[in-house]
């Protein structure tokens, strides 16, 4: 198993914690369990909201620069994905 971030030595117990439950579960449910396993990730997610024609129209001299399109990044925990949930959510 790959871990893209550094880990504390509590959350790597954590993590063999609930390992361990879920190795249960599938020796006591079979391959139904992991149909109700959900797992996430933080990301950083880039947005940019493009002005139209008429809303980017500003008086400028010929020789001005044009203006630069301003993006921004969402903040962590601003979205949330879950992929291929199947089953119950409980």
């Amino acid at each position: 198993m790959w871990v893209p971030r550094m880990l504390t030595d509590e959350m790597k117990m954590q993590r063999k914690t609930t390992c361990a439950e879920l190795l249960k579960y599938y020796e006591e449910e079979g391959e139904e369990c992991i149909h109700r396993i959900v797992t996430g990730d933080e990301s950083w997610m880039h947005h940019y909201d493009p002005e139209s024609k008429r809303q980017s129209m500003k008086y400028r001299h010929k020789s001005s620069p044009s203006p630069r399109a301003q993006s921004y990044f969402c903040q962590k925990n601003d979205a949330d994905c879950i992929l291929g949930l199947r089953g119950n959510c409980s």
